[in-house]
């Protein structure tokens, strides 16, 4: 997966997710939401065939790109836990 930083402020980034769908782009932005270190966590897409997903993540006071890293550690943990629970 290739990440590509749009816009980064203090506690704001945008960035998009390059080759990808509403389908991890949804995922993200739940497990993101559900955080508490996490003020605004959103995407768009322009068109869901010939366009990556672009997300925005506003934090409260911590840095972006470290929360980013912890949900993507949350969701690597659920996808563990489910694959030994099969």
């Amino acid at each position: 997966m290739e990440l590509e930083i749009i816009n980064q402020e203090d506690n704001k980034i945008r960035f998009e997710l390059k080759q990808e769908d509403h389908t991890f782009a949804n995922l993200l932005v739940d497990t993101l939401q559900d955080m508490e270190e996490v003020k605004i966590a959103q995407y768009d897409m322009k068109h869901p065939q010939i366009s990556s997903p672009n997300i925005y993540l506003e934090t409260k006071e911590e840095k972006p790109k470290e929360v980013l890293k912890k949900a993507v550690e949350k969701i690597q943990e659920t996808m563990q836990n489910l694959q030994d629970d099969l």
